[in-house]
């Protein structure tokens, strides 16, 4: 793989640019319409693209994390 330039933007989820492209494609459908994820479906596709975690612990964790934020996001989304 070419290493990737680096960007000066921050990147809340620590993600390349590669590794955020195939992220969003989990977040449309094959028509490149936006889809609507219910917390499961969220927490999954956001998990998919993170290092195993080691003890149960760090996954419950990165559960609640993930969790956390799926319910910021969607209750912005709901205040408009």
């Amino acid at each position: 793989d070419e290493e990737e330039p680096s960007v000066t933007a921050v990147n809340p989820i620590g993600l390349h640019l590669k590794q955020l492209m195939r992220l969003k494609t989990k977040f449309v459908d094959k028509d490149g319409k936006m889809i609507k994820f219910s917390l499961d479906g969220f927490v999954e596709a956001l998990s998919s693209n993170q290092p195993p975690a080691e003890t149960q612990e760090q996954r419950d964790q990165l559960h609640s994390e993930l969790c956390t934020l799926f319910k910021k996001i969607d209750a912005s989304c709901s205040e408009t």
